[in-house]
Parts: structure tokens; C-alpha cells; sequence
């Protein structure tokens, strides 16, 4: 099993890896659900800690929907944190209920040769499965999902077929109050490897 904490300051990337993190997404204001990573908390846990860290890229709330300045700031952002030694992103960006591929695609080989995870922007499609075969499609690494549900342990069927169909291609990352105590009953009902939750 592998488990990705969300973090916000050191303090709680320090938390996270005490309490057995594989991996940390960084971002900021998660009372928006998470935007783009403040850079001096970044360059902070990279000082402090070793364990590969994902940067989230994210400068609209509460829509997933981008414009060009949109994705010129956050391209702009990437090209940073990959000279600061990033070890992966996270974004994502849909539009009419599918996922917008061209905006996908394009900061996608921007992050190159960098990893990256799809959030749960995905959850927000009309269509999960043809969502994810789109990102299996474009060379997304993981996609974030709680089965396009509210919580993961609303959306355990869907995950559980999700993760099958994934298989080998693309990471799943099961998220959406994902906690301690009741991971274990996740793990069993949706057979994930990858699970997601915040301090």
C-alpha cells in the first residue's frame, strides 16, 4: 500500500512522514480544495525532508475550467518548481463535463519528463471510464478520484471498477476522507494500491 498525504506547511509534511507517508502533495488554501504550492513551504520541505513531493497546479476555484492566462501563469509555476527539483505535479482541467483534453496535453508536456497526477477534477466528468481511458491516452501517470462521489466510501463500487479497468496504465489514487481508520475497509471493498488523505 501506498499512501500520499495532502500538506500545506512543514509542520504537517514533518507529520505526514512521521506517521509513514510514501509521498506528499503540496499545495495551498485547502479550504478551496487545494491551489497552487507556496514556493518558501517548498523549498522548506525539500530542505527538511526525503520523500518525493507533487506540486499542486491549480489557480481557479471552484470551477476546473482554464483560459490561455490561465495556463501561461501555470506553466509559468511549473517551469519554477522544476528548477527548484519538484518531483511530480498535480492538476486538472475539464470543461462541459469531459476533461479538457487540449489544456491536459499541454501543460502535460510542459511538467515533462516530471510525473503527473490528474485530481479530482476528474470526479466532476459525465463519464468516468471514458475519462480515464483519455488519460491513460494522453500519459497521465495517476488519476485522483473518490468514484465520483463525495467520499471514497461513497464510491467504492465505481473505484473498485476503476481500478480494474486501470490495471497497469495509469495509477489510481483513491481519495476523499480517506483516513487511518477506515483505510483498511477501503483497501479490502475497492483494491487500490495508491490512497490519498490531508492531515
Amino acid at each position: 500500500m501506498f499512501i500520499e498525504r495532502c500538506v500545506t506547511t512543514l509542520a504537517e509534511a514533518e507529520q505526514a512522514v512521521a506517521e509513514g507517508a510514501d509521498r506528499l502533495e503540496l499545495c495551498s488554501a485547502l479550504d478551496l480544495d487545494g491551489l497552487t504550492a507556496d514556493r518558501e513551504v517548498f523549498l522548506s520541505i525539500k530542505k527538511s525532508i526525503n520523500i518525493p513531493v507533487r506540486i499542486m497546479l491549480r489557480n481557479r476555484y471552484p470551477h476546473f475550467e482554464v483560459n490561455v492566462a490561465d495556463l501561461d501563469e501555470l506553466k509559468h509555476e511549473a517551469e519554477w518548481f522544476k528548477r527548484h527539483d519538484a518531483d511530480g505535479f498535480v492538476f486538472g482541467f475539464t470543461a462541459h463535463g469531459k476533461i479538457d483534453e487540449v489544456s491536459t496535453a499541454e501543460l502535460l508536456g510542459f511538467c515533462a519528463p516530471l510525473p503527473c497526477t490528474f485530481h479530482k477534477a476528474f470526479d466532476s466528468c459525465e463519464s468516468l471510464t471514458d475519462s480515464l481511458e483519455l488519460l491513460i491516452d494522453l500519459g497521465i501517470d495517476d488519476v485522483l478520484t473518490s468514484g465520483g462521489k463525495r467520499t471514497a466510501a461513497e464510491g467504492t463500487q465505481t473505484l473498485s471498477e476503476i481500478v480494474l479497468l486501470a490495471s497497469s496504465r495509469i495509477g489510481v489514487i483513491v481519495a476523499g476522507k480517506v483516513r487511518h481508520n477506515n483505510i483498511a475497509t477501503l483497501r479490502e471493498k475497492v483494491k487500490a494500491t495508491y490512497y490519498h488523505f490531508r492531515i
